[in-house]
């Protein structure tokens, strides 16, 4: 029988957004994401909830977590 406690357990990780307020605690490559697109032009065709979207980036966790070890023991000269 295999335990309750796997069964339960989510198949997934949830995604890790950053705000714009939040641009200084977020990786330099993920700023590129947050300011795209920034013309006056592109941001008068967007609608409101893409308005709200585009002022965030969105990573997932598990990658994201791989990048951060990456980015750390490469500053520990461990890669």
């Amino acid at each position: 029988m295999v335990g309750e406690d796997v069964l339960t357990e989510l198949p997934f990780a949830f995604c890790v957004r950053f705000v714009r307020q939040e641009a200084h605690c977020c990786p330099y490559i993920l700023r590129f994401e947050m300011n795209r697109n920034t013309t006056e032009k592109e941001i008068a065709l967007r609608n409101y909830i893409k308005q709200v979207w585009m002022n965030c980036v969105e990573v997932d966790a598990r990658p994201f977590l791989y990048y951060l070890q990456y980015l750390t023991y490469g500053g520990l000269g461990e890669r």
